[in-house]
């Protein structure tokens, strides 16, 4: 008697067949064709021009092409209103001024919060007008001393003052002087310093090339 020839031979029926299922559901539903349920059609409706759809499709764990589909059905069905709000969302002058103004103040969050606008949306219009948000020196939410601060620090460390003296003086902890004074923080000025450091790295590295 001949023996039965199986024709599965991809090595794809060699795993066990519940996790075939499992594997083959998560691929569906990125690629869209599991339905969508209200909960997730209530996200897209609340969610739509407000926040990019590839932000919408991660939180929802679908893809974005899906996500465009399905927004484009429900847009038809009038669950969502499309007002093309995405053209009304170029920055005036007035707007950009203030992002620039307000790099070394504020957060893109809280900038957001003043123009009504998302922080997402702050973020890609200030890397557009090449600002950055970077907070360095006297601008960190975390500084403890002021630049001149920092240099007579040093001078102090030089003349032979222990870190707990110049601590006691400025009232700080003695770790913090002791990073400062070996230059382990605060090793630029400002924020200029800081990417003209980081300039000279670039240069360096190009000329090694």
């Amino acid at each position: 008697m001949s023996q039965t020839t199986s024709y599965f031979t991809h090595p794809f029926f060699c795993i066990p067949r519940d996790e075939r299922k499992t594997n083959g559901s998560k691929g569906a539903r990125i690629a869209g064709y599991e339905p969508y349920s209200s909960e997730e059609d209530a996200y897209l409706i609340e969610h739509y021009q407000k926040i990019p759809l590839t932000h919408i499709a991660k939180k929802l764990g679908r893809s974005a092409s899906s996500v465009y589909t399905r927004s484009k059905k429900l847009i038809r069905d009038d669950l969502i209103v499309n007002n093309q709000q995405w053209k009304k969302s170029h920055y005036s002058e007035k707007e950009d001024a203030f992002i620039i103004e307000c790099q070394d103040k504020m957060s893109f969050e809280q900038v957001g919060q003043v123009l009504g606008r998302s922080r997402d949306s702050v973020k890609v219009r200030a890397g557009k007008l090449g600002v950055s948000y970077r907070k360095v020196a006297e601008t960190s939410p975390v500084v403890k001393l002021y630049n001149d601060d920092v240099e007579l620090i040093r001078q102090l460390s030089e003349l032979g003052l222990t870190y707990r003296e110049i601590s006691e003086k400025f009232e700080v902890d003695e770790s913090h002087v002791r990073k400062v004074c070996l230059f382990k923080e605060r090793l630029y000025l400002d924020k200029k310093d800081y990417f003209n450091h980081i300039n000279r790295q670039i240069d360096a590295i190009d000329g090694q090339d």
